[in-house]
């Protein structure tokens, strides 16, 4: 029997104006593929561009494309979220583990094979990621890949985007961010009006 591998994609939003970190998982398969296309069909080059929440999606039109491509994507994976204070930022090495840890015992996803993917600056360093496998016994079960280049890893990319939508969400929530959009037609409404 040929067994399938699973896929955890992990990155994080921090957000010193609300004091929190919001990390995003992806589960399901190999997204190399899928993002590789996203990016393609954006003018993209793979392996060179990649998404960027961090980009200022105004002045880039084909990262706005490939941001929708990406939301299009994630309807064929599950997300989970973690959320913590920015002022613990040491420990969210040791926090996304733990959250793995708790979605894969609790979706017993222990028996197929896993691979986790953490983008750069997730831990202090590998060796940190590695130790802390191993304290928590994930790597009985897991195959961690700590400090990975989401160019390279792409599936990382699709949690990027989960966690700054979750994380601009939660500041909207809070009330420390106002998104306008405009009416659009058919709202009723001048289209070019912006409203929240």
């Amino acid at each position: 029997a040929v067994s399938v591998v699973s896929h955890f994609y992990f990155d994080e939003s921090i957000h010193q104006r609300g004091n929190f970190i919001v990390g995003s998982y992806v589960y399901g398969p190999d997204a190399e593929v899928g993002v590789a296309e996203a990016l393609l069909s954006c003018g993209l080059q793979p392996d060179v561009n990649e998404f960027k929440s961090s980009t200022l999606m105004a002045r880039h039109p084909e990262q706005v494309a490939l941001r929708a491509q990406l939301r299009s994507l994630l309807r064929g994976y599950r997300v989970g979220v973690l959320v913590m204070p920015a002022s613990s930022r040491a420990s969210l090495g040791e926090e996304a583990l733990r959250g793995l840890d708790q979605i894969a015992r609790s979706n017993s996803l222990m028996a197929g094979g896993l691979v986790a993917s953490f983008d750069k600056g997730v831990f202090d360093s590998v060796d940190e990621a590695t130790r802390l496998c191993t304290a928590l016994k994930i790597d009985e079960y897991c195959d961690d890949s700590p400090e990975q280049d989401s160019r390279i890893v792409k599936g990382i990319q699709l949690a990027d985007v989960t966690a700054h939508t979750c994380a601009m969400m939660l500041l909207e929530t809070l009330g420390l961010v106002v998104k306008q959009v405009k009416a659009g037609p058919n709202s009723g409404y001048d289209p070019d009006m912006e409203i929240q």
